[in-house]
């Protein structure tokens, strides 16, 4: 995939504390490129900065052709990824002559560690009540009383179990050619 840009940009606007500067909102098309699947979709997204924090405020994908996309082909999405990389190219700062240089690693780890997504600390008595759930009626459960995604509910479970308010997992037997192992 190639990353390119909307030549109309914005006005510069501060991100990130060290004088890292990024057009207030700018256009990023992502391209399959000749190693990319047939079905590889074409993606393009508006970038926005609002109060020195970077959003994307919109996304379209397309297929290449005028066929319908396989959901293999949306699975292999890569907006954050595209995301940062984007950031990253256009990041400038601004010295202190006025003048835009490109940016420093550690002004890019700035602006790309606020965009990357960092998972909470979830709280013991989150885990307490994650705990109780599984024990009355499994990670189903769980998803269904505290309204997340199964996969959230298999995380909290997880989590559940290494604070050690629910015993480890068991093994489940396995079938070889040599009998049963557990």
């Amino acid at each position: 995939m190639r990353l390119a840009f909307d030549p109309d940009e914005g006005d510069l606007v501060p991100v990130g504390a060290q004088g890292g500067v990024l057009p207030e909102c700018f256009r990023v098309f992502v391209d399959p490129g000749p190693d990319d699947p047939a079905d590889a979709p074409v993606v393009d997204f508006r970038v926005r900065v609002v109060n020195g924090q970077v959003g994307v405020d919109c996304v379209s994908i397309e297929s290449r052709d005028d066929r319908a996309m396989p959901l293999s082909a949306l699975r292999s999405l890569r907006l954050l990824e595209w995301l940062i990389e984007a950031v990253a190219q256009r990041l400038r700062v601004r010295t202190d002559e006025g003048r835009l240089t490109g940016a420093t690693a550690e002004v890019i780890e700035e602006v790309v560690g606020r965009i990357q997504r960092r998972r909470r600390a979830v709280s013991a008595d989150r885990l307490g009540e994650v705990a109780d759930h599984y024990r009355a009626g499994g990670w189903k459960r769980v998803s269904d009383r505290l309204g997340v995604s199964e996969s959230q509910a298999h995380r909290l479970v997880a989590a559940a179990r290494e604070a050690k308010l629910l015993e480890p997992r068991r093994k489940s037997p396995r079938i070889t050619r040599k009998g049963v192992t557990r």
